[in-house]
């Protein structure tokens, strides 16, 4: 796929597809523990977690590729405080140790091909202060895939999903330390059970399984 192709393809999807920030609240918890210092949001979509992000840190920059979600981030979080800028996450425009953590939710999969995993995972490490932490999460391909066909989801732009051993290789070429947690994620139309909260919790420990992924990651 050629640059032009991808991004018109990005843009394209703006009209297409709203981004959705995920309904459980104990996922939006968990990222928002590793959030602190000086913030880079790669990847703000619509802005859905913009606000969240950036009642937790010192200051905040959301960066995006396409013109079109920058416009609609700014509508939804413009008033929360963070600098939005348009960037490529594969070359970002920032000084080597400017930010203490990065937020990357969902956005590695955008990429047009698993060759470019490698550039934005580089330029994150190259961007973190040392002891920074990225935080990243990605669809378990396998997995998201089964359920896509079951719900008739449609993720145009998802042009190089990984599944869990792909997912862990990768971040642990530029990451000395790795954590990866699990979202289950196929009874969270439920989670407002506690019961069904508690039982997704558990399933969520068995993570090469989960439809989700994150990881935390530090220099």
């Amino acid at each position: 796929m050629d640059e032009k192709t991808y991004l018109d393809s990005l843009e394209h999807s703006v009209t297409k597809q709203a981004h959705r920030q995920t309904g459980s609240r104990d996922f939006i918890d968990f990222v928002l523990t590793h959030v602190r210092g000086r913030c880079l949001e790669i990847g703000c979509g619509d802005g859905m977690w913009t606000k969240e992000i950036c009642s937790r840190c010192d200051t905040l920059v959301s960066m995006d590729l396409s013109a079109g979600r920058l416009s609609r981030a700014k509508a939804s979080a413009g008033a929360a405080g963070a600098k939005f800028i348009r960037a490529d996450a594969r070359h970002l425009p920032f000084k080597g140790n400017s930010f203490e953590t990065v937020c990357a939710i969902e956005v590695i999969e955008h990429l047009p091909q698993r060759a470019f995993h490698r550039h934005l995972l580089a330029e994150i490490s190259r961007v973190l202060i040392p002891s920074g932490t990225l935080v990243i999460s990605t669809p378990n391909k396998p997995f998201f895939r089964v359920y896509c066909a079951l719900t008739g989801e449609k993720h145009p732009t998802h042009f190089s999903e990984l599944n869990y051993f792909q997912f862990k290789a990768v971040l642990r070429q530029y990451f000395p330390e790795v954590r990866l947690y699990g979202r289950f994620g196929w009874l969270l139309p439920w989670c407002r059970f506690l019961p069904v909260r508690k039982f997704h919790g558990f399933l969520s420990r068995f993570t090469p399984l989960c439809k989700g992924l994150t990881g935390v990651c530090r220099k």
